[in-house]
């Protein structure tokens, strides 16, 4: 009886083991483990939908959610976060603000970027590929979504430009016609 006491208690024992094991290798959702796949983007959402889904205005608050802790390097991935035309240059003029990275019901990690500045058009939300993980872990390549903005105001002409481009045109006229009558 006693040798069967030992033996429950060592397997009792065992699976003990096994749960911490495995409670500990589930990890609590920090970003500082030691993860092998590279940091992912969960979502990027304006107004509740996907950017890509529906247009944005020219300015406005995006959030973006990665599925692991970001909280460590905030200045240096804030700084991998912009607005690019369809040639992948970076839009000058543009506003941005980030909120500090947070963590929402599910354990993932958002930001809410606030935007102002952009023009009636296509642009492209790029997530630069160093943008890092607590654990070290990067994106490891460019995120890029694609929006279009609407609703902006248009850009207003200049009456002063608009009357001295007539102006011009006059002069040009009178001046090819000189010429031409000269040149008979």
């Amino acid at each position: 009886m006693k040798k069967t006491t030992s033996i429950l208690s060592i397997v009792l024992t065992l699976l003990m083991l096994l749960n911490v094991t495995s409670f500990a290798a589930g990890g609590n959702g920090s970003g500082g483990g030691n993860g092998e796949n590279p940091l992912s983007v969960v979502s990027v959402t304006a107004g509740g939908k996907n950017l890509s889904e529906a247009p944005i205005g020219p300015e406005g608050e995006i959030t973006i959610i990665f599925d692991r802790g970001m909280t460590d390097n905030q200045a240096a991935n804030f700084e991998q976060i912009c607005f690019t035309d369809k040639e992948n240059n970076k839009v000058e003029g543009v506003t941005l603000k980030f909120s500090d990275f947070q963590k929402n019901d599910d354990g993932n990690t958002y930001t809410v970027l606030t935007y102002s500045g952009l023009k009636n058009g296509e642009y492209n939300l790029k997530l630069g590929k160093d943008l890092k993980a607590n654990n070290g872990k990067t994106l490891g390549e460019d995120a890029v979504f694609a929006c279009t903005v609407e609703g902006a105001p248009e850009e207003e002409t200049n009456i002063l430009q608009t009357i001295l481009a007539f102006v011009m045109n006059i002069i040009n006229t009178v001046i090819n016609f000189i010429k031409g009558l000269f040149a008979q």
